[in-house]
């Protein structure tokens, strides 16, 4: 196994491989990743939690017009939630799973000296 797989790894690989509709459904996950900015707004909030636009980009040093319109495409792949709070709208992951991919991308990354090329 690889980047730390758990056990039935395989077995949901080969679900992908054979299954056209849930392969797609994955590669819409991916590309919504494939954005620089979306991929650091859910790496952020898998390591602080629920925050609110003004937070995220502020600590991500993002304008809020893009932050918002980069947690719109996350929602729509489903990888944010939100709860409104007052005048506030919190976001959060809403599969904390995926805090295992973007770890084994993170170790890629790191395993290859940060070398890997940019695409």
């Amino acid at each position: 196994m690889r980047c730390g797989a758990k056990e039935g790894t395989e077995k949901l690989i080969a679900k992908v491989a054979g299954d056209l509709e849930r392969a797609g459904v994955l590669a819409g996950m991916l590309k919504a990743l494939g954005n620089p900015a979306r991929l650091r707004i859910l790496a952020y909030l898998l390591g602080c939690g629920e925050r609110t636009v003004t937070d995220i980009s502020a600590s991500l040093g993002l304008a809020q017009a893009v932050t918002s319109q980069q947690l719109s495409a996350l929602r729509l792949h489903g990888l944010l939630q939100v709860r409104r709070d007052g005048g506030f709208r919190r976001y959060s992951v809403a599969l904390p799973v995926v805090g295992d991919l973007v770890g084994c991308l993170a170790r890629c990354y790191e395993e290859h000296g940060g070398k890997l090329p940019r695409g």
